[in-house]
């Protein structure tokens, strides 16, 4: 029985689960072509990084400035050659997204409208997670808690 276990210690973002999945053994170059089919992909990078005892892999993405809509980013991961597995778990996380979305703002699926999470990284993100935990073929993945910090931060709702 092969398993996952994410163990979030410095918390946990698309970015850093896609790198973890690459230094796992996730073959980049698959990744890569199946992402080369997202329009206006940015250059994408593996870099091994060390810091103190810690090493592993970091993903350089290129700038863009590229945004879509739900209904866009739904027919993008619709369209991608890639197994249907694959398409129907980054559909659903998309969809949990766009509950929580809903949720929070109080509006229905069809008015959620993304700020942040409308940028390519988020499609970069659910397809290569889905990809990434495909190809490793898990038989279950098991995350523990997620460290909560304090603070605030500038989003285009303003600070949060």
């Amino acid at each position: 029985m092969k398993i996952i276990l994410i163990d979030p210690v410095f918390g946990i973002s698309g970015d850093m689960t896609v790198s973890a999945l690459v230094d796992a053994g996730v073959p980049f170059d698959s990744l890569q072509q199946i992402l080369s089919k997202v329009p206006d992909i940015p250059p994408i990078k593996p870099v091994r990084l060390t810091q103190g005892i810690l090493s592993g892999v970091h993903l350089e993405i290129g700038r863009s400035s590229r945004h879509f809509s739900v209904a866009e980013m739904e027919g993008i991961i619709t369209s991608l050659d890639v197994g249907q597995g694959v398409k129907d778990d980054a559909l659903g996380m998309l969809a949990i997204i766009v509950s929580a979305e809903a949720k929070v703002h109080r509006v229905s699926r069809d008015e959620v409208h993304f700020h942040e999470l409308s940028h390519i990284d988020t499609i970069i993100d659910l397809v290569s997670v889905a990809y990434g935990m495909r190809s490793i073929g898990a038989d279950a993945v098991y995350c523990g808690p997620v460290p909560c910090g304090s603070g605030t931060i500038n989003t285009s709702h303003g600070v949060l």
